[in-house]
């Protein structure tokens, strides 16, 4: 699980290190422009318009600068439900109608295949880190 978690927080990093980078790029454009008005290369009108543009590129990458986390929060939040399900899914699933069932096996399962009286699963991205996580830990205590 730890290793999923690591993965989670690098591509937040990433996500924050490329949003930084347009918010940079947009300020140097803005730079660029204000040069090109106070040269006379552009007009007040399309300075204006294109300042505008700018600005609310600008507000778009800051919002979403800001939420990089909050966002983070709302899937770790998810991901712990999902972690809880799988740890109690076959105590679950016994209780449930089969209605609940599907959804217990469509949260852990992306695919699953019956033939020559082997079951194959493919699990979801979630699930996989879970269970690798888990035959890690066997290994660790040897088990």
């Amino acid at each position: 699980m730890e290793t999923y978690f690591r993965k989670e927080i690098l591509k937040n990093e990433q996500l924050a290190i490329s949003v930084q980078q347009q918010i940079e790029r947009l300020y140097r454009m803005q730079s660029n422009l204000y040069d090109d008005k106070l040269s006379g290369e552009i007009t007040a009108e399309l300075y204006k318009l294109k300042h505008s543009e700018i600005h609310s590129q600008l507000q778009h990458f800051k919002y979403k600068l800001n939420n990089i986390d909050q966002i983070s929060v709302v899937r770790l939040k998810q991901k712990l439900v999902l972690l809880e399900l799988s740890q109690k899914a076959a105590s679950i699933y016994q209780k449930r109608s089969p209605d609940h069932k599907r959804i217990i096996i469509t949260k852990l399962f992306e695919n699953i295949t019956y033939k020559g009286g082997i079951v194959s699963v493919k699990y979801t991205n979630f699930a996989r880190a879970i269970a690798e996580n888990v035959l890690e830990t066997r290994k660790i205590l040897g088990v």
